[in-house]
């Protein structure tokens, strides 16, 4: 018996030596794929990060969430919910600020039209046109035709920086303006016409939007109030009485009750935003 015991011990301790050293590569290996993601994306958005300190903040971040929750409430379950959420958090906040960062952009088009269609008929060239807009709008459009113009300025043919421009801050908006300008360039258009017809046709596109944000945030609310409200009761009760969900996590029909719920939850959750989202 005490040898099976040993043995026991032993196989243990060689799968750890073997197993825990490639999972910890592995995850290295994600985590630096992931930091040269996400070093481009923040380069997009004039943030500049060391890469290697964006790998190492990745793999240090989720385990050292996990060991603060550990000693803030001594259970061993909130290692792996602080791993889980250090894993999540950055990426949520990477789409977060990009997102945000793209809307401000669009909202920004209107104002840089005027400034454009203005310099146009005062006699400008585009170039210098966009050097105006570049020096009168704020981030993030001031940036971006800053870049557009470096650009050209080493080479880069305005319609190549202008096609690199739409591949970052992509909208449909912004393909409407370049396409614009690319056809009026090669067919000698008047420019100033055509971007006096784009205000109106993004105005519309604007007012459009809002108002299908104002008549669909009932669902997107409801689908948030279905996701965190069992969460939030589920913890209220567990606090109250640590023991009232043990028949839940200890027995077979528990188990697979709590994950049918868990997958209702979810599934519930995604078809009210798939509903309530209309893309225009």
């Amino acid at each position: 018996m005490e040898i099976s015991y040993v043995l026991l011990f032993l196989a243990v301790v060689i799968l750890s030596y073997i197993a825990i050293p490639w999972a910890v590569d592995l995850w290295k290996d994600i985590e630096k794929e992931r930091a040269t993601e996400d070093r481009a994306t923040l380069e997009n958005m004039f943030i500049f990060v060391r890469q290697k300190f964006l790998a190492l903040f990745y793999i240090l971040f989720p385990v050292g969430l996990g060991i603060a929750l550990f000693f803030i409430y001594k259970k061993s379950f909130f290692i792996i919910i602080g791993i889980i959420v250090g894993f999540l958090l950055p990426i949520f906040i990477m789409r977060f600020k990009e997102n945000r960062r793209r809307k401000t952009f669009r909202y920004q088009l209107i104002d840089a039209l005027l400034i454009l269609s203005s310099c146009l008929k005062g006699g400008l060239s585009l170039t210098q046109s966009l050097e105006v807009l570049a020096e009168e709008m704020p981030t993030p459009m001031h940036e971006e035709i800053t870049l557009v113009l470096r650009e050209q300025k080493m080479g880069v043919p305005i319609e190549e920086a202008l096609q690199r421009l739409n591949n970052r801050m992509y909208s449909e908006e912004l393909g409407l303006i370049i396409s614009a300008i690319l056809v009026a360039r090669e067919t000698g258009g008047d420019l100033t016409k055509v971007f006096s017809k784009l205000i109106t046709t993004i105005r519309e596109r604007f007012k459009l939007r809002e108002m299908i944000d104002t008549l669909t945030i009932q669902g997107k609310l409801q689908g948030i109030i279905m996701v965190f409200i069992p969460i939030f009761f589920g913890f209220f009760v567990w606090k109250t009485n640590p023991h009232h969900f043990d028949i839940m996590l200890q027995t077979t029909e528990g188990k697979i009750l709590l994950g049918f719920v868990v997958v209702a939850e979810l599934v519930a959750a995604i078809l009210i935003k798939i509903f309530s989202t209309i893309k225009i």
